[in-house]
């Protein structure tokens, strides 16, 4: 068997890399999506930023057998590349071509001066998950950040929520005023749910403030087609766990699905946590953010 020969990829290579992601490796990608399986796989690519100069494919006699794509864009104040999707043709699987890809990948990065890259995986030591993704990232210099938990709310609905606000007024607003709710931020959000993210979905996004008094105390970002929560905060300076249930509470009458999800939260997010938990949420998954400074 031949080595690969890794290069970065380009938008020439579009045609390829998506004939090999829907039709080789990723056959059941986007069946039920009313885009179509194409159009999924370019929304994807959309709303996970990815530029193909920052990604590489592995070629053998010039036929693309597998890739490494990557997000790019500004991230905590720096240029960040975020893994977006990793795929290699069965023949070409478990022999190091995955590494390799990443290796090249890592000395293009100090080349055009990316800040950092992040990639979030299955936790490494996790019982039964010894293969996991995110050791290939370690094995390359990759370290440990932090941990990303997602909830959903059950079958059986919303909890009542332990207690209650008074005096105040949730709105739509067209104007979101991103340096207050950054004001409030203790963490950065995930990739997935960072302002450069929303922004990218803005026309299906809804942004909800609450106001006491006419001040602005708490906001959310969601998606009510899908009952999908991206933000979600409130002022230090005021009952917290009240705010943030009133603002659920509101997304949940008004979404079109009713089990609400909201995904990769920081665990040290904790007063969200204990909302969610309090409202009857339960916790889907775990996954590890491994990153890799410059």
């Amino acid at each position: 068997m031949l080595n690969p020969e890794y290069r970065l990829l380009s938008n020439t290579d579009y045609q390829a890399v998506k004939d090999l992601f829907l039709y080789h490796i990723f056959p059941e990608y986007g069946k039920k999506n009313k885009r179509g399986r194409e159009g999924a796989f370019d929304r994807m690519l959309l709303m996970r930023r990815v530029d193909f100069e920052y990604s590489v494919g592995a070629f053998v006699n010039d036929k693309i057998i597998g890739f490494i794509l990557m997000g790019v864009d500004s991230f905590e104040g720096k240029i960040t590349a975020c893994a977006s999707g990793t795929g290699i043709l069965t023949t070409y699987r478990r022999k190091g071509f995955a590494s390799q890809m990443l290796q090249f990948l890592v000395t293009q990065f100090k080349l055009k001066h990316i800040n950092q890259a992040l990639v979030t995986a299955q936790p490494r030591y996790q019982d039964g998950n010894k293969g996991s993704a995110a050791r290939i990232y370690e094995n390359i210099g990759y370290t440990y950040n932090r941990l990303l938990v997602s909830y959903k709310v059950p079958s059986n609905g919303l909890k009542p929520p332990h207690t209650s606000v008074s005096n105040y007024r949730i709105h739509q607003t067209k104007q979101p005023n991103w340096s207050l709710y950054n004001s409030w931020q203790n963490t950065s959000t995930s990739w997935e749910r960072a302002k450069e993210a929303i922004l990218i979905n803005t026309p299906y996004e809804t942004f909800l403030e609450v106001q006491i008094y006419q001040q602005t105390v708490g906001f959310l970002v969601g998606d009510l087609r899908y009952g999908k929560i991206t933000q979600i905060n409130a002022s230090p300076d005021h009952d917290r766990a009240s705010i943030l249930s009133a603002l659920i509470y509101y997304f949940h009458q008004h979404s079109r699905l009713k089990r609400l999800r909201m995904f990769k939260i920081d665990t040290q997010e904790i007063h969200l946590i204990q909302v969610l938990e309090q409202l009857g949420f339960v916790k889907v998954n775990e996954l590890e953010e491994l990153k890799l400074s410059f």
